[in-house]
């Protein structure tokens, strides 16, 4: 296969928007990333690229690669093969053998999308991946089903492995029942306590800088008496729930749940706003967790969250 990349106008990403909102909910995340260009400062699409001349009118399987401060690829092909019958243990996604898919049609499709992914992204890496003027690049929100169209390609790391959760977003109003000493209200990037505190009690360590942007929508439950934050969560930039925490004194009151239900409140109401002529049911809320992280895992399966696939990756590749 000759691999040739194509430039998608950054004009015309209205129209990936909706392509892709047309794809929810394994394109949620990258459509989060797209439609909150407005609302982050740190990392905008710059590029983007496709494998296919005319990508939105093709039966091929087509590559887009979204070029930001970290780079994304979509599949067109993950809608089909995320919602189709899986063997048990393909789950095991880094140790498994034999065929993923029960039905031979999705194991085709796969192997050939497999195929595809290998030799476009090894192209785009040999690129862009030895350019000594960037550190690398970082590939972010990777689905899992690729994992192993990588194993080919030098200078790949592999950061951190993540089950991914979606939740259908609603306009319905939930009115959330708190004891009388907490109030909910929104974490404050202007203030050090709440940074401070969101930085230093997530499992990893993000910038202070990354933290702040990821102000722009938050939801925390504080007491009425000093606004000290008990609970709280951010907006990583793809629109993920971030940094849910809940201080160990106020933990097994439902506060983890009252903060899920009010941020994917704004989210629902992001999403309206954002592409009004989509029906907000065709939206998603989305939350990324580190497979070692199985508590906060059980937490979004009980507060109603459906486990997507196989879950994300993120990578990091530098040419020698």
């Amino acid at each position: 296969m000759t691999v040739t990349l194509y430039p998608w106008p950054i004009e015309q990403i209205d129209q990936f928007k909706y392509y892709l909102a047309k794809h929810t909910p394994t394109t949620s995340s990258l459509l989060g990333y797209l439609i909150g260009t407005n609302s982050f400062t740190l990392d905008h699409p710059r590029r983007i690229w496709t494998s296919h001349s005319d990508p939105l009118n093709t039966s091929d399987i087509v590559v887009w690669i979204i070029d930001g401060k970290r780079t994304r690829f979509f599949v067109n092909t993950e809608p089909t093969l995320e919602m189709a019958p899986m063997n048990l243990t393909a789950a095991t996604v880094k140790t498994h053998k034999g065929a993923y898919f029960v039905d031979e049609a999705d194991e085709y499709l796969f192997q050939q999308s497999l195929t595809v992914v290998e030799q476009v992204m090894s192209y785009y890496i040999s690129r862009h991946g030895n350019d000594q003027s960037t550190p690398g690049i970082e590939l972010g929100d990777v689905n899992m089903l690729w994992y192993k169209a990588f194993l080919n390609i030098s200078g790949i790391k592999y950061e951190s492995f993540c089950f991914k959760f979606v939740k259908q977003a609603s306009l319905d109003s939930t009115h959330l029942k708190l004891p009388a000493h907490l109030k909910v209200t929104e974490l404050n990037k202007k203030s050090e306590r709440d940074v401070d505190l969101v930085q230093t009690k997530n499992k990893i360590l993000f910038d202070r800088d990354y933290v702040e942007d990821c102000f722009c929508m938050t939801s925390v439950i504080r007491r009425v008496d000093t606004n000290e934050p008990v609970a709280w969560a951010m907006t990583h930039r793809d629109l993920y729930v971030g940094s849910l925490h809940v201080l160990p004194d106020y933990r097994r009151q439902g506060l983890a749940e009252a903060v899920l239900t009010d941020i994917t409140r704004k989210y629902s109401e992001y999403f309206h706003k954002s592409l009004p002529d989509v029906p907000v049911t065709n939206m998603y809320s989305g939350a990324c967790v580190e497979t070692f992280n199985l508590p906060s895992a059980s937490l979004f399966k009980k507060s109603g969250w459906k486990q997507l696939g196989l879950g994300v990756l993120w990578l990091y590749c530098r040419q020698n």
